[in-house]
Order: structure tokens, then sequence, then C-alpha cells
């Protein structure tokens, strides 16, 4: 079985028992697993976990009252997921990872994102009904105010990004348990970045 549909099968396998929260199914998946089959499964169940929260940031699911609590969801989410690993988290190499996967992933993603916004702005400007500075941004339910915002949030993910690259590449060792696990540091984490939004949306 090639290695990918192998662990997109495993994937599939993890979701299920953590839905189901069943513990000891996952730990038989884990210890059925090699460190490297391991490693390639958190990548791609974090690039998942990233997918879904900047496809729902990005789109109009959420409100811009509501976006720093969808990233607050996402904080844990990721905190409970490698929790799920904690006791492999040593045996396997993740010094690098969690950089190389949030960064180049996102930067990837927002990339085409921005190139898809400038595709609809250019058409919409050439409608003669279009005035792009006259958006009501308090209307939650135009369907022109997301352009606005997009634009401005893309640029406030890469200042976040390089921000945490620089951070995780300057540490030689990234200590999960020390940093994520802990419950206090996590929420700490949360509320740093519920205020960064807050302060971010407060200049419209």
């Amino acid at each position: 079985m090639p290695t990918r549909v192998f662990i997109f099968k495993k994937l599939k396998a993890f979701n299920q028992f953590v839905n189901s929260k069943d513990s000891a199914g996952l730990q038989l998946l884990f210890d059925s697993m090699t460190d490297n089959e391991l490693t390639k499964l958190i990548h791609l169940k974090y690039r998942e976990l990233i997918q879904s929260f900047i496809t729902k940031t990005l789109n109009q699911q959420y409100s811009h009252e509501n976006k720093d609590d969808v990233y607050g969801d996402f904080l844990l989410k990721v905190g409970y997921f490698l929790k799920s690993y904690e006791p492999r988290l040593k045996q396997a190499s993740f010094t690098t990872f969690l950089v190389k996967i949030v960064t180049n992933f996102t930067k990837n993603y927002l990339r085409s994102e921005r190139k898809r916004w400038k595709n609809e702005r250019t058409m919409q400007i050439g409608n003669s009904d279009f005035d792009f500075e006259l958006f009501d941004l308090e209307d939650k339910d135009a369907q022109t105010w997301t352009l606005v915002e997009n634009i401005d949030l893309l640029k406030f993910w890469r200042r976040e990004l390089s921000t945490l690259e620089r951070k995780f590449c300057l540490q030689k060792r990234f200590n999960f348990k020390d940093h994520l696990m802990s419950t206090q540091k996590l929420h700490k984490l949360q509320h740093t970045i519920q205020t960064k939004f807050h302060n971010f949306y407060q200049t419209y």
C-alpha cells in the first residue's frame, strides 16, 4: 500500500477514535505505527486543522465578533491533538515540523487566497455599480465586506507567522509538553491571540 494512502487511512481512524473519545483505540493506533509514520500522520492532521481554521476565518461563516473565539477553539483543538501524542513526542523528530507546516502551508494558502481576492476585486470593479470605497463594513449581511477584511487579514497572518517562525527557530529544542500541554499556558496564549484580534478589528 502506498505510504500516502496508508497515512490517510490512519488519519481517518485517528479522527474516529478522537470523536468517540476512545483512548484505548488511540493507543493501539499509535503502537501500530513507526516513528516515521507517526510523524507523517501528525503533519497531515496539523495541516487539516490549520486548513479548516483558515478556511472558516477567511470565508463568510463568522462575523467580526467571534473570530477570536474561532481561533481560541482552534488552539484548544491543536493542544488536545498534540496531547494525544505526548507519550511518543520525545521518540520522534518534531524539532522543526511546527514551523515548517504552519508557515509553509499557511503562506501557500494565503498566497492563493490573495490571488483569488485580486481576481474578484478586478471583476467587481469592472461593474459600474460597484464602489469599492463605500462598503458598509458593519453590515454583516453584505456579500462584499469580506473582500476588504480578507486582504488585511492576510497581512495580519503574515505578521503572526513571521513572529512564530522567529520564536520557534530560535529554540533548538521545542518542548511540547512544557509549552502547549500546560492548560494555563494554552489559555494565556489563547487570550493573547484574542486580544490581538480584538485590537486588529478595532482599526475599522
